[in-house]
């Protein structure tokens, strides 16, 4: 172990305090979310015997969920493609990618902030390793003026790891002296740190929590309703019942025991006697029962706060429980989650720099090195989203459909079908399909125009010979070039080229070995995919 510099250790101290100054309220907002959170002032409506009962309530959590559920990341996409660009998208679109997104994304919208970390994947891992950390136990140092990572610090496995520009240091404490354990080399000109960030501002450059302040008040006010509730339950399934000209000796058993109140309650037939005095005349007594309170007043009072809590959160008060006596319309659901909706796509922008930042450490990565070419090349990708509101497939069908009917030129375009939802193996396969598709018919358009032409040419004075009537040369280098467009398609279809030319009637090709970027071997894992 040797000693951290001086410059290492003011980096260390600086980001460890960060982490241990917003442990305690992170570590609140984690018990919110998880429901474990108990309340510290219960009221004096609440008797010393149901102090010790909870009630539970999934607020805090619904507020992240629902909105880290309208932000669903579906791809990538680029101006131009190569080989850098087609294998960068490849990793991203993994099973480890996809999942480490979703978990950031959800860290993110609970704690503010979240921290992806790459790096390359040991023997019998995959090529990138991908892991995810909150804000209680990452954080990272920007610059301001480029928002690139400087530095970050995370805790994995009892040690912390110091990430800076082309390596990590490993660092543990020995009594009271902290020391680097190892030190990682990774490719240098990045620090392989991406922070996703929900609710950036210049006040709050690393975001602000779903699960703010009046999130947290609202959530003990409604705990606490809830609670008194459950006292008023007690009461209202034990009516209070009340006994005028009652003597002690009415409530005594066999062998003079008193007998108890739960007894007394539970009796189906009270009977009592009716004395005489010394007149002679009885004294009945009277037997009646207090006015039942009304459970009314509490569910008024939790559903004021649920309607609270939905304007602090624009959640629908349908997603906290409170429903109408009449079923919403489909326009007044679409107004309800308006401001839902709106917060989720104004949060894209910051996660779409975050995806292309990622993109770019996966880059750097892969080919050992980050050059300014790369750079210019991954400028070029754009990250691709479903949309928020989260439409039915009979609208997107629909709205996709006008799209086509006013572009036909749309309907051979990828975004035709990425619109309509398919993403992933699914897409893969319709594309191949569609070559496919394209091919059979450009095969059966040429051999139709090939047939033509040849019955044209027999019609002359000498068989095979041109005349005045058979096919024009220029004819002929339309049928020429609709032989090497076919070859062309055949080709990106994965059809072997020598097998297609010799189909298409152009043997003798020299071919230069060349093949499109986007063909790739199928692996393991894509195999198992196409299999399901």
């Amino acid at each position: 172990m040797r000693s951290l510099t001086e410059d290492e250790q003011k980096l260390f101290n600086k980001m460890l305090d960060t982490i241990n100054q917003k442990k305690r309220r992170n570590a609140l907002r984690s018990r919110y979310a998880d429901s474990k959170r108990t309340l510290q002032q219960v009221g004096i409506s609440i008797p010393p015997e149901m102090q010790d009962f909870q009630a539970v309530l999934g607020w805090p959590e619904k507020t992240c969920s629902v909105m880290s559920r309208r932000i669903r990341p579906r791809g990538f996409a680029s101006r131009e493609k190569s080989a850098l660009l087609e294998g960068v998208k490849g990793e991203l679109l993994t099973a480890d990618a996809v999942l480490a997104e979703k978990h950031a994304i959800d860290a993110s919208a609970r704690h503010g902030a979240a921290f992806v970390f790459t790096s390359r994947g040991d023997v019998g891992e995959p090529e990138i390793v991908f892991s995810v950390r909150s804000a209680l136990s990452a954080t990272a140092i920007r610059d301001p003026r480029s928002r690139r990572v400087l530095s970050a610090l995370e805790i994995a496995d009892g040690v912390w790891n110091m990430w800076l520009d082309g390596k990590v240091l490993v660092i543990g404490r020995n009594q009271n002296q902290w020391g680097v354990i190892s030190e990682l080399t990774m490719t240098p000109g990045r620090v392989y740190c991406v922070p996703y960030i929900f609710g950036e501002s210049l006040e709050s450059p690393f975001g602000r929590s779903r699960i703010t302040r009046p999130v947290m008040a609202l959530t003990d006010m409604a705990v606490r309703v809830m609670l008194r509730q459950e006292v008023s339950a007690e009461f209202f399934s034990a009516p209070q019942r009340f006994m005028l000209g009652a003597t002690e000796e009415m409530f005594t058993g066999p062998n003079g025991e008193l007998r108890t109140g739960w007894e007394n309650i539970l009796g189906r037939l009270l009977a009592v006697p009716d004395p005489e005095d010394d007149l002679g005349e009885r004294h009945r007594v009277q037997v009646g029962q207090f006015a039942q309170q009304s459970m009314q007043p509490h569910s008024d009072h939790l559903r004021t706060v649920a309607m609270m809590f939905s304007g602090e959160t624009s959640i629908p008060a349908g997603y906290l429980g409170i429903l109408h006596d009449n079923p919403a319309s489909a326009d007044a659901i679409n107004a309800s989650e308006a401001d839902l909706v709106s917060i989720a796509e104004e949060q894209l922008p910051s996660y779409s720099a975050a995806r292309v930042d990622l993109a770019r450490n996966v880059a750097a990565l892969l080919a050992g090195e980050y050059t300014a070419s790369m750079a210019k090349d991954l400028s070029k990708l754009t990250s691709l989203w479903r949309s928020p509101s989260t439409p039915t497939q009979a609208a997107t069908a629909d709205a996709t459909l006008k799209r086509v009917t006013a572009f036909p030129w749309m309907a051979d375009s990828d975004v035709a079908l990425e619109d309509m939802g398919y993403d992933g193996p699914t897409l893969d396969r319709l594309k191949s399909d569609r070559a496919r598709a394209q091919v059979n018919t450009l095969l059966g358009s040429l051999s139709d125009r090939m047939d033509a032409a040849g019955n044209d040419a027999e019609v002359g004075p000498v068989a095979g010979r041109r005349t005045e009537d058979s096919p024009s040369s220029a004819e002929d280098a339309q049928t020429f070039k609709a032989k090497f467009d076919a070859l062309g398609v055949a080709v990106r279809a994965g059809v072997d080229p020598e097998n297609a030319a010799s189909l298409l009637g152009l043997s003798g090709i020299k071919f230069t070995g060349a093949v499109p970027v986007s063909l790739r071997m199928p692996t393991d894992e894509s195999a198992g995919l196409e299999e399901r």
